[in-house]
């Protein structure tokens, strides 16, 4: 591993993950009280853990100040990245497809929790009506890595190096950008959970970036790690706000665009490991549940209520599943600079 390629100036962005995270601090208060204000509350589905009932009505769409922040980060950077040498901080177009899925997703997922408060109900937006944003949103990026990335639609297979997948770049991007971001989204189940493992992905793809020399990619993972330690601050347990769909949908797409930029998308698998946990969870219990006429495997999916329900707090859910993520996180960097 050569850690020539990190840019001597790495300290100068050290302030960038400060304005991420002093900036969404300082708003959090009075955008949870404004929210309180309007009764935009999270709804609970019934099927869900009793013990989740007492939670209807807290605040959520708490991913809204997150996107906000990146935005206001990304201008910043935009405006000053002429103080850093260009060859290392040029706001380059991978940042801005990078910004495009994390807003597109974001803005899909706001109208999935406008809908689930107006009308209130736990369900918001169909799931053919998400796939289809999906869908386009993979094709788009597999397009754009195609025709303009210098990585083009080469993947990176572990232990094996870079394969190309020439058009099947395109349906393999729609399956990761889907993938990913329902992963990310049935992970938001407990106070703190998918906001502490984004937080320990996205610092692994840090490494990962300043290795490929993706210097500006970098800089908006830091942003967005401020902004989300930040919000930890009122999603730990007792959770005062919930990230909502806004969140976890940006989030996802936020993963995805980075795999798919990186060509690292494998190595998300393993790094997201509690994601691909969750989804996995979630499609055995529905075959097993349609096979056998009503038999589950698990007390309930996706897997941390089956953790949850056996009888541990979910704070002791949440940090386990914390340390499992820093574990994958480890053996996906392992993997990727062997």
């Amino acid at each position: 591993m050569n850690f020539a390629v990190i840019p001597a100036h790495f300290k100068f962005v050290m302030p960038f993950w400060f304005i991420g995270f002093v900036i969404s601090l300082m708003i959090f208060p009075f955008y949870i009280k404004k929210l309180k204000q309007l009764q935009w509350g999270q709804q609970i589905r019934e099927e869900g853990p009793q013990d989740h009932l007492s939670k209807k009505g807290t605040p959520t769409m708490g991913g809204l100040v997150t996107l906000l922040t990146f935005f206001i980060a990304s201008v910043l950077l935009y405006a000053f990245s002429s103080l850093i040498p260009r060859e290392e901080a040029a706001v380059t177009y991978d940042y801005l497809v990078f910004a495009i899925v994390i807003f597109a997703n974001g803005a899909l997922g706001f109208v999935d929790d406008f809908m689930k408060i107006k009308k209130s109900r736990s369900l918001g937006l169909r799931a053919r009506d998400k796939l289809l944003a999906h869908t386009v949103l993979g094709l788009l990026m597999a397009w754009y890595m195609i025709s303009f990335s210098s990585i083009g639609a080469k993947v990176f297979i572990p232990f094996y190096g870079q394969v190309d997948f020439g058009w099947w770049l395109y349906p393999f991007c729609v399956l990761v950008v889907s993938g990913c971001v329902n992963a990310v989204n049935l992970t938001d189940g407990l106070d703190g959970l998918a906001g502490g493992s984004v937080i320990i992905s996205l610092c692994a793809y840090c490494l990962i970036l300043l290795y490929g020399g993706k210097f500006d990619l970098f800089v908006g993972c830091i942003f967005i790690v401020g902004s989300l330690m930040a919000f930890l601050a009122f999603n730990a347990f007792p959770a005062r706000i919930f990230m909502g769909d806004t969140g976890s949908l940006g989030l996802g797409g936020a993963l995805a665009a980075l795999s798919i930029l990186t060509g690292t998308e494998f190595i998300l698998a393993v790094v997201g490991g509690i994601y691909v946990m969750e989804a996995l969870s979630v499609m055995i219990q529905v075959a097993w549940f349609k096979k056998t006429g009503g038999k589950r495997i698990f007390r309930m999916s996706p897997i941390h209520h089956h953790f949850a329900l056996g009888g541990l707090h979910e704070v002791q859910v949440t940090t386990r599943f914390w340390l499992a993520g820093f574990c994958f996180s480890i053996i996906g960097l392992l993997i990727y600079f062997s």
